[in-house]
């Protein structure tokens, strides 16, 4: 709390403007939007380009070397960034071509946002870089000011998911010495005095994040590369790529061709932004990648919102960046604006502002900041941006061509990546290969096959593009750029149920759906540009069930009864145990515990059990059958869980299902029981039939004793099994630390035995604390009470 309250008061101590009243400016949210200005640095649009002078007829800033080790093509922030730590390297005659001016094309209106949490750990360590080179490193080499600005970062969670997120993060910039911290509402509001904090989970709170200032982090760049012998030559367009083929049949880049020249090399790094298509094509070179339209808005000054931090709201999918006494709103909607031809005479241009399709950012930025209703508009900024097929940048060497190398493709990220991107490129250059593992942005993760089919490229980017700020979870699958590249059995095995998941454009199977076929539809970019959104989409369904950081329930092994959420005729989703409470229903000490060769169940054990209000485990216990027959379904997890398969071990059945069972209990007969059984009743693991009982009987069918109830019609025979389970059963009843722990409590009370507890009997130790409310049983001075979900020690 201490580092919390350090950032708190760093953060507070600027004294703030307060609002004195409602500003009457002209409303943010008009339907057809204010008539704003375009007051940006640059304000020739897309319709002036042709009247202005071209870059051919001013020449180029410096004559054109004869020969150069490495060409950087585009005067970007990564064309910038790779020049500059090639130059670093001792990389001697580098150059780098810009057909207009440093920035010209996207990085001179990019907002400039520096986030230092990413969920991949790699891309934390290329932020870091960054952010060391604009905040520090420059500025000591140079003496110049890039225009870094640490005003901190603001990650909102409108969710219990979202929140939970941010917590991985901030568990992730911990290992990275990231300083970060979870806010609650209450301190969000002390931090963000105009915030609307009612909805609020809580929100994530990075102090070293910030803006960065495109212009001046470029300039400087240029100026620190050339201080150590790299060339940046201005004025200059290239028009194409000579290749030669050397004796061994490899293409190779053999020369830049320019205007004004050619340049012999043979290394190229391609780094045109939303242009790099067309170099490629110069070299026949595929490159991934599709333009659109990227804006924001500037309003007018806002009082009160000096030092604030920049907002991220992903699930409003807007941001709100802090421009002096004003804020940039922007953001990612699902209906983005394609540029379908992309010109090469474009430099310092803006589009027109489309505001039907910007309009959704503004709602979620006045829901967050509701000062912004009564805000003014100064001016937009709409430009290109280029975006990739998984959000993800385009680097390394092409596979079609050797010294032929992409840093391009950022997703309106670059100044951000830019400083880690620039570094490793410089050293794939020299080396052949990059210090980290990047081959999640290394173009060979692209099949040939799909690269050149633009129809692939293009869905695959629109939805990477509109799912941008949506929660990352390991198991998502694409909806987009489906049906690609499929097998010969593909059709067979979709008619038997087979849920088929992407991988390289293959479709491969995924897992079967009792549930019947599921399809992959026709791409429908979420109801946008005039389609159709499909309707009872039965795939996209079950993807649903998918979004979630543990195991997915399609992995889950366990009976093969109609879950809780279904009718009894239909079966196969979620396999799962509930666990019920003492009343029938599922309170507050229900858990839901998935079973799966991979993930080991967590239930709770029989001291564990025994915590249950009203349970007689004493009497359950000397029913348990000595040798069962264990289902061989569930042979891979008992063999994960070390769990010996052999007649010296019994099948322990002190689960934490209560033997009273209330209203609505249902009563699961195993695989192998029929209506005579006797003793082998439990002997298979998976629930197949059930017998209903009546209202308020407490006790199992007299023809089937030994099965355990379960609320609604979720249940699975076999629990637990260990030589631990048989000491119990096989000694003469509970101890007396036992015994109080499952005596009379009140509803919804549960007592364990203390973790280490040495009590005289030994009942109780290992065993480990939750749930807790209500008296203190006797007879154990050593039981914790606990607040939570039961978690059993390993088997």
């Amino acid at each position: 709390m201490a580092s919390l309250n350090r950032a708190l008061l760093v953060a507070t101590a600027c004294p703030r403007w307060r609002p004195a009243q409602r500003l009457g400016l002209q409303a943010l949210a008009g339907a057809a939007g204010p008539k704003a200005e375009k007051n940006v640095p640059y304000q020739r649009t897309l319709k002036e380009e042709a009247q202005g002078p071209g870059a051919a007829s001013r020449g180029p800033s410096q004559p054109l070397p004869s020969t150069a080790s490495v060409v950087v093509i585009g005067g970007g922030s990564v064309g910038c960034q790779t020049l500059y730590h090639l130059a670093k390297l001792g990389v001697a005659g580098a150059v780098l071509l810009e057909r207009e001016r440093l920035t010209s094309g996207t990085t001179w209106h990019t907002a400039g946002l520096l986030w230092q949490l990413r969920p991949s750990d790699v891309e934390v360590e290329l932020l870091a870089h960054t952010r060391r080179v604009v905040s520090r490193d420059l500025e000591e080499e140079t003496g110049m000011h890039t225009g870094w600005i640490q005003n901190g970062g603001l990650f909102i969670a409108s969710s219990r998911q979202r929140l939970d997120e941010y917590k991985r993060l901030m568990s992730l910039g911990k290992a990275y010495g990231v300083e970060s911290h979870v806010l609650s509402p209450a301190e969000t509001k002390v931090l963000y005095p105009l915030m609307k904090v009612d909805d609020l989970y809580g929100t994530l709170y990075v102090p070293q994040d910030g803006t960065m200032d495109p212009a001046g982090t470029c300039s400087t760049l240029a100026r620190a590369a050339v201080a150590r012998g790299a060339r940046v030559i201005e004025n200059c367009t290239v028009t194409g790529i000579r290749v030669r083929t050397d004796d061994f049949g490899v293409r190779r880049v053999a020369a830049v061709e320019t205007e004004h020249g050619s340049i012999q090399t043979p290394c190229v790094v391609n780094c045109a932004g939303v242009w790099a298509g067309a170099v490629g094509r110069m070299a026949g070179v595929k490159v991934p990648l599709v333009a659109m339209h990227h804006a924001y808005v500037v309003t007018e000054r806002i009082e009160g919102i000096q030092n604030m931090p920049n907002v991220r709201d992903h699930d409003a999918s807007v941001y709100l960046r802090l421009q002096g006494d004003a804020l940039s709103v922007g953001g990612y909607e699902a209906n983005p604006i394609f540029w379908e031809e992309v010109s090469d005479k474009f430099t310092f241009g803006l589009f027109d502002l489309d505001w039907d399709v910007f309009t959704q950012h503004i709602e979620g930025a006045i829901n967050r900041v509701p000062v912004l209703e009564t805000t003014g508009i100064k001016s937009t900024v709409c430009g290109p941006e280029s975006f990739t097929p998984d959000h993800k940048p385009l680097m390394g060497e092409a596979p079609e061509l050797r010294g032929f190398f992409l840093g391009c493709g950022f997703n309106s990220a670059g100044m951000m990546l830019g400083g880690g991107c620039g570094q490793e490129l410089a050293h794939w250059v020299m080396h052949g290969r990059p210090e980290k593992d990047m081959y999640s942005y290394d173009i060979r993760r692209f099949h040939p096959s799909l690269t050149a089919h633009q129809r692939w490229v293009r869905e695959r980017s629109h939805e990477s593009y509109a799912k941008n700020y949506a929660v990352v979870f390991p198991h998502d699958e694409p909806l987009a750029g489906r049906n690609m590249r499929r097998s010969l059995l593909h059709e067979e095995l979709l008619g038997q149920g087979c849920v088929f998941q992407e991988r390289h454009g293959w479709e491969r199977p995924g897992w079967f759906s009792p549930q019947g076929p599921a399809p992959v539809l026709e791409y429908d970019y979420y109801g946008a540009y005039r389609k159709r959104p499909h309707r009872d989409y039965a795939y996209a369904r079950l993807l649903a069930d998918e979004y979630t950081f543990s195991f997915p329930p399609q992995h889950h092994v366990g009976a093969e009864a109609p879950t809780q959420h279904q009718g009894p005729g239909r079966r196969g989703a979620p396999r799962s145990v509930l666990v019920p409470g003492n009343s029938g229903h599922p309170g507050p000490v229900a858990e839901k515990m998935s079973v799966s060769p991979g993930n080991r169940p967590r239930f709770p054990s029989p001291g564990h059990a025994s915590s249950h209000a009203g349970c007689d485990v004493a009497a359950l216990e000397g029913k348990v059958p000595s040798v069962p027959t264990l289902s061989p379904r569930l042979a891979p997890w008992l063999q994960s869980a070390r769990v010996r398969e052999t007649e010296a071990e019994a099948l322990c059945l002190v689960s934490a299902a209560a033997v009273q069972g209330g209203p609505g209990c249902v009563w699961h007969l195993s695989s192998r029981c029929s209506e005579s059984c006797a003793a082998p009743a439990l002997r298979g693991a998976e629930a197949r039939g059930r017998r209903q009982l009546g209202t308020g009987v407490s006790q199992p069918p007299q023809m089937c004793p030994r099965q355990p109830p379960a609320r609604g019609a979720r249940s699975l025979s076999v629990l637990a099994a260990s030589p631990a389970c048989r000491r119990r059963r096989q000694s003469q009843g509970w101890s007396a630390a036992q015994r109080a722990a499952v005596g009379p409590l009140a509803p919804g009370t549960r007592w364990v035995l203390g973790k280490g507890c040495q009590c005289l009997e030994g009942g109780c130790r290992g065993a480990r604390a939750w749930a807790s409310e209500g008296p203190r049983p006797g007879g154990c001075v050593h039981q914790l009470p606990g607040v939570g979900r039961p978690l059993a020690p390993p088997i």
